[in-house]
């Protein structure tokens, strides 16, 4: 066969192959799939409280209908000391306080969000005087399948939050909430925005509600909007509208 013959067949070849290459690559532009935006869901307190304890309860209901959509995490409450050698910051009650902070961050930072609330249902479950004590976080740990090695390499030996990242990352959260504003235990944030206190065993300044349902409502509209994501308005309003 010439070379002008060879030619000519791969030149019609891929005239033949362009179209279906044409096809596969649109439809894999057509079908790809975007990340969704999490919402972001703060609590803020002090680790030790029984507010922050209460709220975490209610929470455990929320995150089993829309853990998929939210990005949950704790701020803590409390005053920067820089006299403070050991945290930078001053423990609302004692050391273990500071100690029981410090073990949640280090599991926030280094397992998945089931994990850490795994393991801070535990401590709740154990009581607020267990928490930050070695004991009450060896037991967590593996009740929530966490490698012991994750919270001591971070919070110390003791896991008393001295090691100097998980201090670092108690000081960092402090600041962090500080300039959020948050001051009260405990404070129920979403998408960045102050909704309801939990504040001397009474709800309060909960204009959207403060049950379960009122929770999961406000969240998944703020997933919605993050997302762009509209949905048809009730029967009534005109079947062709949207919100």
């Amino acid at each position: 066969m010439s070379y002008e013959s060879s030619r000519i067949r791969i030149l019609l070849l891929l005239a033949l192959i362009s179209p279906i290459l044409s096809i596969a690559s649109a439809s894999q532009a057509v079908f790809s799939v975007n990340e969704t935006i999490l919402v972001p869901v703060n609590l803020g307190l002090t680790s030790r409280d029984d507010d922050a304890l209460y709220v975490q309860v209610v929470f455990d209901e929320v995150l089993q209908k829309v853990s998929d959509k939210v990005n949950m995490s704790f701020g803590y409450i409390k005053d920067i000391s820089p006299d403070d050698e050991q945290y930078g910051v001053r423990c609302s009650s004692d050391w273990l306080d500071c100690a029981g902070d410090v073990q949640q961050l280090c599991v926030h930072k280094y397992t998945s969000q089931q994990e850490w609330w795994n393991f801070i249902m535990c401590q709740n479950q154990e009581g607020k005087e267990e928490i930050g004590h070695l004991r009450a976080a060896q037991k967590c740990a593996i009740a929530a399948e966490i490698p012991w090695e994750i919270i001591r390499d971070c919070a110390g030996p003791d896991a008393d939050g001295i090691n100097a990242e998980g201090a670092q990352l108690l000081l960092q959260n402090v600041e962090d909430t500080i300039k959020l504003g948050v001051g009260v235990s405990c404070t129920v944030s979403i998408n960045n925005k102050a909704v309801c206190v939990h504040d001397d065993s009474e709800w309060k300044m909960c204009k959207e509600g403060y049950t379960v349902p009122d929770f999961v409502r406000q969240i998944e509209t703020a997933w919605k909007k993050l997302n762009n994501i509209t949905t048809p308005k009730k029967p009534g309003k005109g079947k062709d509208e949207w919100e």
